[in-house]
């Protein structure tokens, strides 16, 4: 039976969503070692053995896989300086508008 700091440790890392990108093999080996502590109705272990694990292994798994950025990612990352430069100033025309008519700050926040 896993001591229960350890078994709370293998749960968090089978249920973050991230460590599956950052290392799916942790993720699996811990998975893994949560079933094999499983027990039956019977008091047999749910480890996985044999013909089950080979088929397993040959399955694709379910989780993507972490996607190269591509152009279109490329070109947004690239834009985004100029995008926020535009918003910035766009922000501070309609405020220095906004003082000029006494409206107090042009309601910038």
């Amino acid at each position: 039976m896993l001591h229960p700091t350890r078994f709370a440790g293998l749960s968090r890392m089978v249920t973050t969503p991230d460590l599956v990108f950052h290392s799916p093999a942790a993720v699996q080996d811990a998975w893994l070692q949560l079933k094999e502590e499983q027990r039956r109705e019977d008091g047999s272990s749910a480890r996985i053995e044999g013909r089950h694990a080979a088929r397993l292994e040959a399955c694709p798994s379910h989780y993507p896989a972490p996607q190269r950025p591509n152009e279109v990612d490329a070109a947004r990352v690239a834009a985004l300086p100029s995008i926020r430069a535009a918003v910035d100033a766009h922000k501070n025309r309609r405020g220095m508008i906004a003082r000029m008519m006494g409206r107090g700050d042009g309601g910038a926040a």
